[in-house]
């Protein structure tokens, strides 16, 4: 036999909260105060379960719009762009339908990394190719990757690592800046929100 839950205080808002309202809504039209809202419902919910479920099996389901037509017209010119080009436009670009375009692309990124593009969009702009990162990170990757390559050759060949300071040549000078940056770049990483590239 479940125990009895306690007489509540406000069976109104219990009574709105299972019918699939929020709280926050709750406190606006009951106009209360959101935290006592809040803190009487987390208390009803713990007393019983039940509550939650129900507020969770009612609650309005969020339903995306579909793409407008200028959606699909800004993936077809992105499309047709990357077709051409092999890359992403750029706002930098000489034409004023490139930096249209890279507008677009940029906001694009954004609604992604909200999670406000709908499964159908992501897939079609997967189709267009690698949309997501911009020529200056697919640069810089490429870049970081080629360093490497010229660091792994070099500690091969030297059976050392490269040095920035009583280096023997240019290039291993360069190499020892490179991995030099590396080795800071890993230090700030142990410390959130200071971390930057190192190229």
């Amino acid at each position: 036999m479940s125990p009895e839950v306690r007489e509540s205080l406000h069976p109104e808002w219990d009574l709105m909260y299972r019918k699939g309202i929020s709280f926050r809504r709750i406190a606006d039209l009951c106009d209360a105060p959101v935290s006592t809202v809040h803190r009487h419902l987390q208390r009803r919910t713990s007393l019983d379960p039940g509550l939650r479920n129900d507020y969770l099996a009612n609650k309005p389901k969020l339903v995306r719009a579909e793409p407008s037509k200028d959606w699909w017209r800004g993936l077809q010119q992105l499309e047709t762009f990357m077709k051409e080009t092999c890359r992403t436009p750029v706002t930098t670009g000489l034409t004023k339908g490139e930096k249209g375009l890279a507008h677009w692309l940029s906001r694009q990124r954004l609604q992604e990394r909200r999670g406000q593009l709908t499964v159908a969009q992501k897939k079609a702009l997967d189709e267009t190719g690698e949309w997501r990162t911009t020529v200056r990170m697919q640069q810089d990757t490429a870049r970081w990757h080629y360093r490497l390559g010229q660091t792994q050759e070099f500690l091969k060949d030297q059976a050392r690592w490269p040095r920035y300071h009583g280096f023997d040549t240019e290039e291993e000078r360069v190499l020892g800046v490179w991995l030099h940056g590396q080795r800071q770049n890993k230090h700030r990483h142990a410390i959130p929100g200071t971390a930057t590239p190192t190229r």
